[in-house]
């Protein structure tokens, strides 16, 4: 759990910078795969690293287009935690929420983020 919630703290490093397509690659590839079968602290650490690559201080546009389709992914899949435990419980139904709701921030801080400089 603690190496999860460092991860997203260690992409952000500058000196990572070159990693960084990689990442993009990387999780644009892992979220589909895990999202219906990945715990909820699984998909947030995932979510995380998009973040980070995605809000990177410089070069991030030049993978956006990897980036964003995981995070509407999170956002609206329908698969999200369809097979993690058979019955769906509260308190898992409001952690996908929460995911949801952190996809759909870090969509809203990419199209700020980027509203003058990348075209319609």
């Amino acid at each position: 759990a603690k190496r999860r919630a460092l991860l997203p703290e260690v992409c952000r490093r500058p000196e990572l910078e070159a990693v960084r397509p990689f990442l993009a690659h990387l999780i644009a590839r892992k979220i589909p795969q895990r999202i219906s079968v990945a715990a909820p602290e699984e998909l947030s650490a995932l979510l995380g690293v998009l973040d980070a690559v995605a809000l990177a201080p410089c070069g991030a546009e030049l993978y956006l287009h990897q980036c964003l389709p995981p995070a509407f992914k999170l956002c609206l899949s329908p698969a999200m935690g369809s097979t993690t435990s058979g019955t769906r419980h509260s308190s898992t139904s409001a952690q996908h929420a929460a995911i949801r709701r952190r996809a759909a921030a870090l969509i809203g801080r990419v199209v700020l983020r980027y509203k003058d400089s990348i075209p319609e």
